[in-house]
């Protein structure tokens, strides 16, 4: 338990140092002077990869990609305004778009069923697959739409990613001593849970088409 909670404490320290950077590069940026580089600037976001010398406990800035900068106004209230977040869809189109494709997915399972635990699953955290259940559908030779396959499919893949990866993280908490009082700190958020499954699915399937 002792060695668990050392290491808990230096994953911690490590995280904290690392999400520092950015303030301590700004930081650095904000005592250039006109006519050295980064002078004015100011980064707002960027991808930093970093390497831990696990013999000193050296971090070592590896690469940097995706860099985002904005130049620092010499305005006060204007370097105060919050900067505006760019909208690369139209937000009522969107939402009419997830409604409608709601009632779609909707009318299809009340038409053919499925989508409900399948208790005969690993974990039974599977669901049931659809089928042609109405008598003219089958006289009709009506098949199953692909995209309620598909749909059906990814709600169990991520279904068995959150209880195979995501929970058992949850329910591993680890407990640090703050002065007198205590804190219960989790290791990840659903956001993180929802990144990791998403990127282990498009890996799968780029390696599957490779």
């Amino acid at each position: 338990a002792g060695q668990q909670l050392r290491a808990a404490r230096h994953q911690r320290d490590v995280a904290a140092r690392i999400a520092a950077f950015p303030r301590r590069l700004n930081d650095v940026l904000a005592q250039r002077r006109d006519g050295q580089v980064g002078a004015g600037l100011q980064i707002m976001s960027g991808r930093f990869e970093f390497v831990l010398d696990e013999a000193d406990g050296d971090l070592w800035l590896v690469h940097a990609t995706n860099i985002r900068c904005r130049r620092v106004e010499e305005d006060n209230e204007k370097a105060d305004e919050a900067i505006p977040v760019p909208l690369f869809f139209d937000k009522a189109e969107f939402a009419a778009t997830l409604q409608a494709k709601e009632v779609h997915f909707s009318d299809l399972r009340q038409r053919f069923g499925g989508g409900e635990p399948d208790l005969e699953s690993e974990g039974g955290h599977g669901f049931t697959a659809p089928s042609v259940r109405r008598a003219a559908d089958l006289l009709d030779g009506v098949q199953v739409p692909e995209d309620l396959k598909k749909y059906y499919d990814i709600g169990s893949q991520m279904n068995y990613y959150l209880h195979g990866e995501i929970l058992p993280l949850f329910r591993n908490k680890c407990t640090v001593s703050a002065g007198e009082g205590r804190n219960e700190v989790r290791s990840v958020s659903l956001s993180v849970w929802f990144k990791r499954w998403a990127h282990a699915t498009k890996t799968s399937i780029l390696g599957r088409n490779a």
